[in-house]
């Protein structure tokens, strides 16, 4: 083989091995996507309860890195996170009716200014909207027995 020939060799074999690497990243990287996305509970499944748990934690251990909370410490912060947890889950319970009645005050503002097409475009978008909410009520509302 000449020297040109070998050139092309060796930039043909570290393309393919380049390549090779990508592709066992990319394969890699999707098998690990799937396997958190299967280990993750769907959005729809969770409830309120599952929500402020998920970010009570997020929080207690961002204050723990942030912070160098000692082992003493986070249990006492993680208590009040949860503490303060209950209570805004109540609030935001609470507020669930006035949130609804501004939406619907919203949307009422907004068809004013629609010509009759788009109106018809955007109350389907809002049926569609109210049905997926509905859903994922009754299977939070189901979870716990109410």
């Amino acid at each position: 083989m000449n020297a040109g020939g070998k050139g092309k060799f060796g930039a043909l074999a570290i393309l393919a091995v380049i390549f090779t690497i990508g592709a066992l990243f990319g394969v890699g990287g999707s098998f690990y996507y799937m396997k958190e996305r299967r280990d993750r509970p769907d959005r729809n499944d969770r409830n309120m309860r599952d929500v402020y748990r998920v970010s009570v934690d997020r929080m207690a251990n961002r204050l723990e890195r942030s912070l160098e909370l000692t082992d003493e410490q986070m249990p006492l912060v993680k208590g009040e996170i949860e503490k303060f947890a209950a209570a805004m889950r109540e609030v935001h319970q609470s507020m669930e009716p006035r949130f609804e009645a501004l939406m619907r005050e919203r949307s009422k503002a907004i068809e004013k200014h629609l010509t009759e097409e788009q109106l018809e475009t955007f109350r389907e978008h809002r049926k569609q909207r109210r049905e997926m909410h509905e859903r994922a009520k009754s299977k939070r509302d189901g979870a716990h027995g109410h």
